[in-house]
């Protein structure tokens, strides 16, 4: 909301992208825009879009503070699985519908740095009809992230979910055990993909997929690339890294980049 005695505009935090309407009548003079930045958040805001009488706007952002702190959390270990065993096509008439799930299990043992790290947060995306979020060891709540609509993008719905472990001793390991549900996803006929990314410092990180008995693996290629606005997909530098035994593809980093995606595209 613009405040008209100071021309400040104050916009709150919606996602990963934040956003300011711009009444008419102040589009042509100018005016600073202070973003409030959530404490979980892990790195500055990368893009600020204002919406105008003539359409979206992007706007330049300075950072005069940053807050964040990117160590709140050491991940010893991150394990997640994702079972497509029981995949089955969904005709596309029927994808408004939850007609086929998919289940990832995520296992991560952490390690709170100190007494202000007590939001642990991951973050989900998917292109199919949503996910439902449970967390089986503490307490969580989901929050949407929105990002602006984009022509040529592709539309993907994404969700934090927020991990209460302030119970957790300072210092000790702890386990947090996620699932996720995803419906209607990974739909695709010959290709698709799938991964993750790693907003903490990691020791070993394990990404494991399930294939279906009558949909086997043809071919993977591995990709590794910063978690910001604009980065493209870029192929990891040692595609051997990852193998398929028995329908289940295994890929397993050690000291993976902090805010990063480890992505695998597969045809099937």
């Amino acid at each position: 909301m613009l405040d008209q005695s100071s021309q400040t505009a104050t916009i709150g935090p919606t996602g990963r992208a934040l956003f300011a309407e711009i009444p008419e009548q102040y589009e042509n003079q100018a005016f600073r825009v202070v973003v409030a930045v959530p404490s979980y958040v892990m790195a500055p805001p990368e893009g600020v879009w204002a919406t105008t009488s003539s359409g979206p706007i992007r706007i330049h952002v300075s950072p005069v503070e940053q807050r964040y702190q990117p160590t709140l959390f050491h991940d010893v270990f991150v394990a997640s699985q994702l079972d497509l065993s029981e995949w089955q096509s969904v005709p596309v008439e029927q994808r408004d519908q939850k007609r086929e799930r998919a289940v990832r299990k995520i296992r991560t043992i952490s390690i709170r740095s100190n007494d202000s790290a007590t939001m642990y947060v991951n973050g989900f995306g998917t292109s199919g009809l949503g996910l439902d979020l449970i967390c089986r060891t503490h307490r969580a709540r989901a929050e949407p992230i929105v990002t602006p609509s984009l022509p040529g993008t592709q539309s993907v719905k994404e969700w934090n979910q927020l991990i209460d472990v302030s119970n957790e001793t300072v210092g000790q390991p702890f386990e947090i055990v996620q699932e996720v549900t995803y419906w209607n996803a990974f739909q695709g006929t010959t290709t698709e993909w799938a991964g993750a990314v790693l907003s903490y410092d990691t020791d070993l990180f394990e990404l494991s997929i399930i294939f279906p008995p009558n949909k086997p693996v043809k071919s993977f290629k591995l990709y590794a690339f910063p978690y910001a606005s604009g980065s493209k997909p870029e192929l990891y530098a040692d595609q051997t890294a990852a193998n398929v035994t028995n329908n289940q593809f295994v890929w397993r980093i050690n000291q993976p980049a902090r805010n990063h995606v480890y992505r695998v595209a597969w045809e099937w």
